[in-house]
């Protein structure tokens, strides 16, 4: 019996010179004749006949829909739109197409999450090793949602010149007041203050208000349970 199965996606492990396709061509399998499995490949979009041993399954980490991470937990939030061959298009949460082909080990999965936990996640991931840039992709994908017409600033002072003491300063437009200041008195500290401005920052966001009537799961007593957010508290 064969191991494959009409609506497969296989691609072609060598060249056929016969039956016209080339080693990593993509194609469905539509239909079975004898020894042959008749595959529509994508780039001919006619149907071929192969033998078993001349392609073989592809096994996608991702499907059309599924919202990824770039390079990591910290990298931008985006969604796969398109699989191209062996790799994927993805649209960023700004609404930009990547102009780039992304492949299985340049994407994390964040399925199960609603765009707050998973932002929330990221942030609390946050280690002192961690660069501006991932800093920076949070920061981009919380103010995309916030109110438009708005600039804000994230400053980080350094009090009497000692550098493992003082404050990350969050600000909204020209306003002199902060809206938000988290103090560190020391260099173990200074990640948590940061990480407490981006998580203030998260929670006042339209993306927490956002989340009524949206479904995730949670742990309860060590069981994981489906919750629907009613209302924001």
């Amino acid at each position: 019996m064969s191991e494959f199965k009409i609506g497969d996606e296989v691609v072609a492990i060598n060249d056929c010179v016969a039956h016209y396709f080339k080693k990593g061509e993509i194609g469905i399998v539509r239909g079975f004749d004898g020894r042959f499995i008749d595959v529509l490949f994508k780039k001919y979009e006619e149907i071929a006949p192969a033998e078993e041993h001349e392609i073989e399954k592809i096994k996608r980490k991702f499907k059309v829909g599924d919202p990824v991470a770039t390079y990591g937990k910290n990298g931008s939030v985006a969604t796969i739109t398109e699989i191209v061959n062996q790799g994927y298009k993805i649209t960023y949460k700004s609404g930009t197409e990547s102009m780039h082909i992304w492949y299985d080990g340049e994407l994390t999965k964040i399925g199960g999450f609603t765009m707050y936990e998973d932002l929330k996640q990221r942030i609390e991931g946050l280690d002192e090793e961690d660069s501006f840039k991932e800093i920076d992709n949070i920061l981009t994908d919380i103010l995309i949602d916030c109110d438009s017409g708005y600039a804000y600033s994230l400053s980080l002072v350094h009090y009497g010149g000692n550098r493992n003491v003082g404050a990350y300063r969050l600000y909204k437009g020209i306003e002199d007041k902060p809206l938000k200041e988290c103090e560190f008195d020391k260099a173990t500290c200074k990640i948590q203050s940061l990480k407490n401005i981006l998580l203030w920052l998260l929670d006042h966001s339209d993306i927490k208000k956002d989340l009524s009537g949206q479904e995730f799961e949670v742990e309860i007593e060590g069981e994981m349970h489906r919750v629907k957010v009613i209302r924001k508290v």
